[in-house]
């Protein structure tokens, strides 16, 4: 971890300071809001310019003058990589669970993938969550639909840890 922010500290520095030119120290510059999209490519992460500025709006993590400082970077990369990271394991996790390779899961392949992230739920309480995103009513929902799911599950249920 400790490796990983002083990774973040010398992109910010390198691309931080008054018109992207650099600063020495994090504490005494700010990165133009322009430049975030080049900082996290640095970092080894796809994003383009639009999707880094609007995250960084969307995020309010910007002053009035449309600069980050260094807590408001590490706080955006660790957001960004954190829903990436979610989006990832619950691809993995539908094609674990879609074991006929058909592109669906049943009700109880989803209270298995709850149990999996830590949701404990009946097989009740699936079928009502999966009726909100089921649009056809056939008990199995495609990828889009099983994202919808654990959209709308939230932290409903997650156990403590």
């Amino acid at each position: 971890f400790e490796s990983e922010i002083e990774e973040m500290r010398a992109v910010f520095t390198k691309y931080a300071g008054d018109d992207g030119e650099g600063c020495d120290d994090v504490s005494s510059c700010s990165l133009p809001v322009m430049n975030l999209a080049g900082a996290m490519r640095a970092l080894g992460e796809n994003i383009d310019e639009r999707e880094a500025m609007k995250m960084a709006i969307d995020a309010n993590a910007t002053d009035s003058s449309g600069r980050l400082n260094f807590s408001s970077f590490v706080t955006l990369m660790a957001q960004y990589v954190e829903g990436r990271e979610t989006e990832d394991d619950l691809k993995q996790t539908f094609q674990y669970l879609d074991t006929q390779k058909r592109g669906l899961v049943s009700v109880a392949d989803i209270q298995r993938a709850l149990a999996i992230v830590g949701v404990r739920m009946t097989e009740g309480q699936v079928q009502e969550l999966v009726q909100d995103v089921d649009k056809k009513k056939k008990g199995e929902l495609t990828y889009e639909q099983f994202q919808q799911l654990f959209r709308n599950v939230g932290s409903y249920g997650r156990k403590d840890r």
